[in-house]
């Protein structure tokens, strides 16, 4: 509920994106690393 509650605030301050514009967000965006990368090669 409060997640919501500061996106409706920011939405209401900054007037949001279009859907052009709208880049997606990934949270684990570094989660799927190759074994070398998490060094068990």
């Amino acid at each position: 509920v409060t997640l919501a509650k500061l996106g409706i605030a920011q939405y209401l301050q900054s007037g949001g994106v279009s859907a052009e514009q709208a880049l997606p967000v990934y949270l684990r965006n570094d989660a799927w690393k190759t074994l070398k990368e998490q060094g068990k090669a």
